[in-house]
């Protein structure tokens, strides 16, 4: 059992830490500065994997190398397969506060996993190695980490749970992979020395119990929660403002229209697709755009006039809209950022489609050449 001893550069390195924490804490507390320090997350996140790289003291860096390398892949595929399945750790969806993200999942959440291993790893290299200082208690510590961040994460626009709830399963998937990483570690007698590690890790988590919660907060309330589709409105072509949890129970398909387009003809194929199964669940939400080749130039009146008279459309459609851009919807600024397409997440034109389903979550994005008739396979499942 070896005491970690601080010299004054430690104290000046924690002295640091401290400030940038801090600092943290006081911008998301701060209504007008919150949405700056959100995008300051990834920043906090790289500042202590810097800080952890200089202390680090294990011995083989190279076998150290390859674990890091695991950790992120497995812990990135899992959180992948969850975020997509909802089956692993539950119903829940990333925002924008970490950063880019691959098939809906942040890629910087395999490098939290990293830290959150190396740094539960470190803080018990003083005991005596047994199974319970390299992986019970290292596990344990990480578990209790995710039960205090996952009170804060929607703050910080991190992710968010299905109706707000955290379900035990998630905790109960935190455990098993936090016992398989540090399990690995044992059996590879792999030792892992950082003084910093317990330092930095008082500090996170001292970070989220200072961080207000979203009910709490005045900055968050149901109107602008970012990963949430019922939380977003918009006015119908009669001008009438509609909340999207009035389709709660729903599979939702959205879909950004033209009328003077050369896909204009799926508005007859999305009526189809309405008629038949409105009354099992789907509802079909058009917003005209005009931002693709100055296809949708009328106003609303005509717009609305167009689609009854030509197609007969009778599913809910809506006022004309940008869908990219700094004047884009908000609803489809989510729809994007939940559902990224090829080359990037923007939209390439009309008729892109986003499937929602009955519980909120966007399941799926189709490309403006995919037609109705392709779709219906996949709304058929959702109303199952």
């Amino acid at each position: 059992m070896t005491k970690t001893a601080y010299t004054p550069k430690d104290i000046i390195f924690i002295a640091i830490a401290i400030l940038f924490y801090g600092v943290g804490v006081v911008g998301f507390r701060a209504d007008a500065a919150h949405d700056f320090f959100t995008k300051l997350t990834p920043l906090i996140l790289m500042l202590s994997a810097v800080f952890l790289a200089y202390y680090d003291k294990t011995e083989n860096r190279k076998i150290l190398s390859f674990y890091f390398l695991f950790v992120f892949t497995a812990s990135f595929l899992v959180e992948m397969a969850g975020t997509n399945t909802g089956v692993l750790f539950g119903d829940y969806a990333y925002g924008s506060g970490l950063g880019i993200k691959l098939w809906r999942t942040p890629l910087l959440i395999g490098v939290n996993w990293v830290l959150l291993v190396y740094m539960s790893a470190a803080v018990f290299t003083f005991l005596p190695r047994t199974i319970f200082s390299r992986v019970v208690f290292p596990s344990l510590l990480m578990v209790g980490y995710d039960a205090v961040m996952e009170q804060k994460a929607p703050q910080m626009d991190m992710w968010q749970w299905a109706a707000g709830i955290i379900p035990l399963q998630n905790y109960a998937m935190w455990a098993l992979l936090a016992l398989i990483f540090h399990s690995v570690i044992y059996f590879s007698h792999l030792k892992i020395i950082n003084k910093m590690a317990l330092p930095l890790f008082v500090l996170q988590i001292l970070f989220f119990l200072l961080v207000p919660t979203v009910e709490n907060n005045t900055h968050f309330n149901n109107s602008d929660m970012k990963n949430n589709f019922y939380a977003f409105s918009a006015k119908t072509l009669q001008g009438d403002t509609v909340c999207m949890e009035t389709y709660k129970g729903k599979t939702v398909l959205v879909v950004n229209t033209a009328s003077k387009c050369g896909l204009t003809p799926q508005y007859e194929g999305l009526e189809k697709l309405y008629q038949k199964y409105k009354d099992k669940g789907l509802v079909i939400l058009g917003f005209p755009c005009n931002q693709f080749g100055n296809q949708e130039p009328g106003d609303e009146k005509s717009i609305a006039e167009g689609c009854l008279l030509n197609y007969g459309v009778t599913f809910p459609m809506f006022a004309k809209v940008d869908v990219n851009g700094d004047n884009a919807h908000p609803l489809f600024k989510y729809l994007k950022s939940e559902l990224g397409g090829w080359f990037g997440s923007s939209i390439k034109w009309n008729f892109t489609k986003f499937l929602i389903d009955k519980n909120g979550k966007p399941v799926k994005r189709f490309s403006p050449t995919t037609t109705p008739e392709s779709i219906e396979k996949y709304v058929e499942k959702m109303i199952e």
